[in-house]
């Protein structure tokens, strides 16, 4: 049966709730939503710079959307690293328990319940064969040395060409858009600069850090000073997070709540059969040819119920330790942690003018809707000297009553901005809003 979309519609007001986005995972979200004939048709995409735009538009939309939905007091935004500590953790770990035997025939690196043969044909090109680990183990040469004793230029090839990294199956997945995919993973972060600005978001991240590592950070630090704290991700790791009292997950990708009844066994499960969209390989138990997968995790969690005693007995330990540094969250290194908080400490996100919501380059009709949240006292566009003064600005019968019939008072003025920007970047003809920021 297909499931059916039944999007949330409305959510309990709260006057402290805080509301956490997980960047990343809505950008691609909003990014793919693009990827049909039928969308670029319709909405005239005839190059990257109309890809850019209308993948902003849909950012900006999500945001004012949100907003409408949660009414959040603060915003938390996260970013990616460039260089995450978790490709160290996979790097240690096959450094040392991956083995390498040799002889005149090639190389043959074992690691988990792998075993492939590094050779080279007649004409030098390099060939990767691999072999049964419940046939051919025995048969392996004599010689041998654990990868990391290897000379470098000789276990860059199997870094290169067999071990598996973290998340390296993302660098040739599909993309079918015009944009460069470096130009834009360096654009999604940096329009970040202006987002900040309009709706007064906490923009968290370094780059030895994920967006799931601020997210824990946050929720964590932050859990104490609100009553109610909104997740926003695609990403079902998150719910490990669900023991949180106050913490709800929104599914960006159906617009609704995530049910997790035990995030204590789904992180157990998880730890068991690794994570195919990082490329976190699965238990690879004695005498298997194949690592585990969800089902085989299920029954096997079922059944044993304590898995690292169960790991520690069979001698696949190492391999449940990596996953659990990987996948939990409570595991990220204490520096990493520590350095996230102290930017939360100093942040202190500040509401931008009327230039910086022009900067956005977004459609006359998303500046109007902000404006008008604004109006009825939305917290996330108002300033907290605002709120401080006047903690009952927000009047959502109001905003309820008005939302088909008002109309700003600005509109008008709006008229002709295109024509104002293709002359010359003035706005001495806007009205000052300042007061309301």
């Amino acid at each position: 049966m297909v499931k059916e979309y039944n999007p949330i519609k409305k959510y309990p007001y709260s006057k402290n709730r805080l509301l956490v986005i997980d960047w990343s995972s809505l950008a691609y979200h909003q990014l793919f939503a693009m990827n049909s004939k039928h969308s670029m048709d319709y909405l005239n995409i005839n190059g990257p710079e109309d890809e850019l735009y209308i993948w902003r538009t849909k950012m900006v939309s999500k945001m004012i959307s949100y907003i409408k939905l949660f009414n959040p007091r603060d915003i938390v935004l996260t970013m990616e690293g460039t260089n995450v500590w978790r490709n160290d953790v996979i790097k240690d770990y096959y450094n040392e328990n991956a083995i390498v035997h040799y002889d005149n025939t090639g190389y043959y690196i074992r690691y988990d319940n792998f075993i492939k043969k590094v050779s080279k044909d007649a004409e030098g090109e390099l060939e990767i064969d691999k072999l049964d680990i419940t046939k051919d183990i025995d048969s392996l040469p004599e010689k041998f040395k654990k990868l990391s004793e290897l000379p470098e230029r000789v276990s860059e090839i199997f870094w290169d060409h067999v071990l598996p990294k973290y998340k390296g199956t993302r660098a040739d997945s599909f993309w079918p858009f015009m944009v460069d995919k470096k130009v834009w993973k360096e654009y999604k972060e940096t329009y970040l600069d202006e987002i900040k600005k309009i709706f007064r978001c906490h923009v968290i991240g370094q780059p030895d850090a994920e967006g799931d590592d601020v997210i824990y950070v946050a929720t964590s630090k932050w859990k104490d000073n609100y009553d109610s704290i909104i997740l926003i991700t695609g990403d079902s790791d998150m719910n490990q997070l669900l023991h949180q009292p106050n913490l709800k997950i929104y599914n960006h990708r159906e617009d609704n709540f995530v049910n997790c009844e035990s995030p204590e066994d789904m992180l157990e499960i998880k730890v068991l059969s690794g994570d195919k969209s990082d490329n976190i390989q699965g238990m690879a138990l004695p005498k298997k040819r194949n690592q585990l997968g969800e089902k085989g995790a299920i029954k096997l969690y079922e059944s044993v119920g304590n898995c690292f005693a169960q790991a520690e007995k069979e001698g696949w330990d190492k391999q449940y330790m990596r996953n659990k540094k990987l996948i939990d969250l409570t595991k990220i290194p204490t520096h990493i942690q520590r350095e996230l908080c102290e930017q939360l400490d100093k942040s202190n996100p500040k509401l931008g003018d009327m230039n910086d919501l022009y900067k956005m380059n977004i459609t006359d009709k998303m500046v109007d809707e902000i404006n008008k949240l604004k109006t009825f006292g939305y917290y996330a566009v108002n300033s907290l000297s605002s709120l401080a003064s006047n903690p009952n600005m927000f009047n959502e019968k109001l905003f309820e009553n008005n939302e088909k019939e008002h109309k700003i008072t600005t509109q008008r003025t709006f008229e002709g901005v295109n024509e104002v920007f293709e002359d010359k970047p003035s706005f001495d003809f806007l009205p000052d809003l300042s007061d309301l920021m």
